[in-house]
């Protein structure tokens, strides 16, 4: 049953405090890893603590995962009411969790549309938060779900995304901490600590290119209006000082963690501007000094830390650049967003803190951990924020060096209706055997086939969807990532999770996991080759 904003968040959250208030009961929180679901997750996570409900969050990183720990977790017996952020949406889990006991209600607070119809219009145990204003006008036909007709593993069958997709393809709605936002002003328990995490949530849609310009700046205006000055009270010394729980709306330049390493190592690894320069020819080296030099500003200056650049330069940078730029066809080298300031020195933009939970989140090395440092660098555990930025810096540095080997390599193969590219050494760079890495790095490659002319006719490359296939050597699989080459758009549906779980199904290739996002999937080693050929029909 999908409720209105409004009232109806009021009245679903009065249900989930009349249920959860019972000592004998808990409240579940499942949430995927992304740093929307961490800031979605806190903001509950607060709304539940000021009125005394307990609660629980449980991670999970792929609709596996999600079915094996919903199913332990109501085995228990005590569960009343169960929130899956951003996860579980777009598949019908009640009937691959079968035998539900009764009492139980779900609320589904996913941004991942098109939500399953089963869970629409179910009346008596789910509740699905508005995510998008115009899902009741979308097509509703359907089609059977490839993955029930499948012969692969019973294993993947009993856990995997039993969905029917509708055919207009996968997009993106409302963010979930944009709902959770939303249900604490219902309930009148917005702060600027949960305006701050709606905010960094919204923007790691944006960052993914997963809502169009029209969309990222209809949030901008809502969250100005939210952050207007005499709705919060503010602690004037804090104020005065310029650090503490101040939002402060500005420009951002579209090079990422500009404060927390030097302009010139920002510039050259910006998506936006390497994309479009060609930093990886000496041509687009030049260029990109040369627009240095014309502001005014010393190069030995530019490649200085950030923070040790002089205020005045840092006006002169502010005032010229965006004219320095225009001259490459650099024309939209700002955009509005939020910064604040983490205690005394620190101060982070939104995409900032975006970039480092989401690092955070998928570090090699943390495994469990990973999520749990993320959201205590939300909570303000600033040690972890540092860290999350640092790993941050590596990953964008890694973006670059790996996006420029497969236009200079040519790596990119064209094959039927796609481009792919094939990603089989992955010892040295193995950050893009995770989910949001490589759709970063297909988000630069992307770029490069939009924006810039690498062709020997020098006509650009567009068109043709790109195809990212990533070998991990730990687990003998592919992660296979696909993404359109034209700009984002709120009509743009992409229909690759539909392909890929059809080419999955006629193959019978084994799926070691589904990505709650579904144009992102694993697919074994010994199948891919089956797979991919398969997926030239589509």
């Amino acid at each position: 049953m999908r409720i209105e904003s409004g009232d109806g968040l009021a009245k679903a959250f009065k249900l989930v405090k009349r249920d959860g208030l019972d000592n004998d009961t808990k409240v579940l929180i499942f949430s995927s890893y992304e740093a929307d679901s961490v800031c979605a997750t806190l903001i509950l996570s607060s709304l539940f603590q000021q009125e005394f409900i307990s609660f629980a969050v449980r991670p999970v990183i792929s609709v596996e995962d999600l079915i094996v720990k919903t199913r332990e977790e109501l085995a228990d017996g005590n569960v009343v009411s169960v929130f899956f952020i951003n996860c579980g949406g777009p598949i019908d889990f009640k009937s691959i969790l079968n035998d539900i006991p009764e009492g139980i209600t779900f609320y589904l607070v996913d941004s991942h549309l098109p939500l399953h119809l089963s869970n629409v219009n179910d009346e008596e145990q789910v509740i699905v938060f508005p995510t998008d204003e115009g899902m009741e006008d979308q097509e509703e036909e359907e089609e059977d779900d490839p993955m029930e007709e499948s012969s692969q593993s019973q294993d993947a069958n009993a856990n995997g995304n039993a969905s029917k997709k509708r055919k207009i393809g996968s997009y993106f709605g409302k963010s979930a901490s944009s709902m959770m936002y939303e249900l604490a002003v219902e309930t009148q328990k917005e702060s600027l600590d949960l305006l701050w995490l709606a905010i960094v949530g919204f923007t790691d849609q944006f960052v993914h290119q997963r809502i169009s310009d029209s969309q990222y700046l209809k949030g901008i205006e809502y969250f100005k209006k939210e952050n207007r000055s005499e709705k919060f009270s503010v602690d004037k010394m804090q104020e005065d000082k310029g650090y503490g729980g101040v939002i402060t709306f500005g420009y951002e330049y579209k090079f990422n963690l500009h404060r927390h390493w030097s302009l010139y190592e920002s510039m050259y690894h910006s998506t936006y501007i390497a994309s479009r320069l060609g930093i990886w020819t000496e041509n687009g080296k030049k260029k990109l000094k040369t627009i240095l030099v014309n502001m005014g500003v010393s190069l030995e200056e530019c490649e200085n830390r950030w923070d040790s650049v002089s205020v005045e330069s840092k006006d002169t940078i502010r005032d010229k650049i965006q004219e320095a730029s225009s001259f490459y066809g650099l024309n939209e080298l700002m955009y509005p967003s939020f910064h604040k300031n983490i205690g005394m020195r620190l101060q982070v933009s939104a995409c900032d803190v975006v970039l480092a939970v989401n690092a955070l989140l998928e570090n090699l090395n943390g495994s469990h951990d990973n999520f749990w440092k993320a959201y205590e660098a939300l909570k303000g555990n600033d040690a972890h924020l540092t860290d999350g930025i640092t790993e941050a810096i590596q990953i964008q540095k890694q973006i670059v060096v790996q996006g420029t080997h497969i236009i200079e390599r040519g790596s990119m193969t064209k094959s039927g209706p796609f481009r792919y590219v094939y990603l089989n050494d992955m010892n040295e760079c193995p950050a893009f055997t995770t989910p949001l890495n490589l759709t970063r790095l297909a988000i630069f490659v992307k770029e490069i086939l939009h924006e810039f002319k690498v062709s020997k006719s020098k006509a650009p490359l567009k068109g043709r969807p790109l195809v990212l296939c990533a070998f991990d050597n730990t687990s003998a699989s592919y992660l296979i990532c696909g993404l359109h080459t034209r700009a984002p758009s709120f009509l743009d549906r992409n229909k690759f999770g539909m392909a890929l779980e059809q080419s999955a199904a006629k193959t019978g290739s084994r799926i070691r996991s589904h990505n709650f996002e579904p144009s992102i999937m694993n697919i074994l080693r010994d199948d891919v080759k089956k797979f991919m050929e398969n997926l030239h029909h589509h």
